[in-house]
């Protein structure tokens, strides 16, 4: 793991005590993502960890409240430096610049965390029947906000699109974010997750603006822009 998953998750100014203690749940979690990794998480219990990291079933219960909550509560934890990262944003930077910056941001974090703990992640997620234990589609999380917020000031000055809520542009980024994370997570990491995000949203961002803005007919149905120009043809088709 890169220094940054240890400064988010695991700072290092503390007590003696308190840093024997997240060393601890440091144990816990490595551990439990090697075995998640080599075994898939629904063979793996939780008497495997505390033996992988070579420590009790009750400093397992005092750092986590479930198998699940090992990866959750990391992932959960996280959020909260997205929300002090969105305070301390500028105002008067330009919102596309925002979104890249943030979907920038979560890549980096994705990245560091390493290809197996996402592959854990959406493994898990996929697997899980439970809608409500889901954590990548829980739009109360500071990501599906913070990508919110940053498209209501993007619309609000005329930037981004409104023929689209910003509920319905944000579920568009969030999804993005997954379709790269995932595909990363197919070629097991083997690309910079960063590199190819920036530039899948660089090309893709456009159709978040107001120049991609669809019309509405009289019945409040949107109608489709043509996408090429007047008397322009599709590339490899001739003009008539």
């Amino acid at each position: 793991m890169t220094p940054e998953y240890n400064r988010t998750i695991f700072p290092k100014k503390m007590t003696k005590r308190k840093h024997n203690s997240l060393e601890t749940r440091k144990k816990l979690f490595y551990s439990a993502v090697k075995l998640f990794d080599e075994f898939g998480y629904n063979n793996v219990t939780i008497d495997d960890i505390v033996q992988e990291a070579k420590t009790s079933k009750g400093a397992f219960y005092f750092h986590f409240k479930s198998k699940e909550s090992v990866i959750i509560e990391a992932i959960r934890e996280v959020d909260s430096q997205y929300e002090e990262w969105y305070d301390a944003l500028v105002n008067d930077i330009d919102p596309k610049e925002q979104l890249l910056l943030f979907a920038n941001r979560i890549l980096t974090y994705a990245e560091s965390l390493g290809v197996i703990v996402e592959k854990v992640l959406y493994a898990s997620e996929i697997s899980s029947d439970n809608e409500e234990k889901r954590l990548l589609s829980d739009e109360t999380r500071s990501i599906f906000t913070i990508f919110s917020k940053i498209i209501e000031r993007g619309q609000g000055i005329g930037e981004f699109r409104t023929d689209f809520s910003a509920e319905e542009l944000t579920r568009v980024i969030t999804r993005w974010i997954r379709s790269v994370i995932y595909n990363w997570c197919l070629y097991n990491g083997e690309y910079s997750l960063v590199e190819d995000g920036s530039r899948f949203f660089s090309f893709s961002l456009p159709i978040l603006t107001k120049a991609f803005e669809q019309n509405s007919d009289e019945t409040g149905n949107r109608v489709l822009k043509p996408i090429f120009p007047t008397g322009a043809a599709p590339i490899g088709e001739p003009k008539p």
